[in-house]
């Protein structure tokens, strides 16, 4: 029996709708044939999600997907807890008179396929060796997206790019303008700026440029595009998914 595939996502605005889709049709191209999709903040909501996929009689086992790059409160606790799950592990509940086994993933940040995903982006930007490479993220409450970025920033360098800092939005850790000051100061005279982000969201349209900006006088800086589409993300996605679990 083939696993129902869920990609969950919190929000349904017309940023967050489109991608969830467009890799939802993707994955049905590569051949999966019970892929949907859910929001925690909009319609289709989770419960009738997998109501109808439990009604459809395909499948009884289900995997979660959360459509985040990088663990944090939301992929560990607020979209399990939505479904009454206690974590982002495994669970059992019972829907339309059968039972039905349900993994959550990981977030798809827990693979070698986003930090190649980020190397893509970056010489798709133009990067040069010699740039100050800067990657920002949102940030989380959680310890997991500081151990993330640095794993990636250390990724980074050792793909040839050796001036490599990260920064956070919200939360504990570096934040923009003191990492910016950091390549300065090891003499990086043109800066290239990657937004560790899914969508293109304001953060990464508004809040990161004027970030930068605010740092002071610059370099040149060139921001390369968000991660976003791509057939990497897709890979990362089927390793989530089980056969016949």
């Amino acid at each position: 029996m083939k696993t129902g595939v869920i990609l969950y996502s919190h929000r349904a605005d017309s940023l967050s709708h489109d991608i969830t889709e467009w890799y939802a049709e993707e994955l049905r191209r590569r051949g999966h044939t019970d892929v949907n999709t859910a929001y925690r903040k909009g319609d289709p909501g989770i419960d009738e999600t997998m109501r109808r996929m439990n009604v459809r009689g395909m499948n009884n086992t289900f995997v979660v997907i959360p459509m985040v790059i990088s663990e944090g409160s939301l992929s560990t606790w607020i979209l399990p807890k939505e479904m009454d799950m206690p974590d982002n592990s495994c669970s059992f509940t019972y829907l339309t008179g059968m039972h039905t086994a349900i993994r959550f993933s990981t977030a798809l940040g827990e693979s070698e396929n986003i930090s190649k995903l980020i190397i893509k982006r970056l010489k798709e930007a133009g990067a040069e060796k010699d740039d100050g490479i800067l990657l920002v993220s949102k940030g989380s409450v959680l310890k997991m997206n500081l151990e993330f970025m640095k794993r990636n920033s250390v990724y980074v360098q050792d793909s040839g790019f050796p001036n490599t800092a990260f920064a956070v939005l919200d939360h504990e850790g570096p934040n923009v303008a003191s990492a910016v000051g950091d390549l300065m100061e090891k003499g990086a005279e043109r800066l290239v700026v990657l937004p560790v982000f899914l969508t293109e969201c304001r953060s990464v349209t508004e809040t990161i440029p004027s970030l930068v900006r605010d740092s002071g006088p610059l370099v040149t800086v060139v921001f390369a595009k968000c991660l976003g589409k791509d057939s990497l993300i897709l890979d990362a996605m089927e390793e989530r998914i089980p056969e016949g679990w």
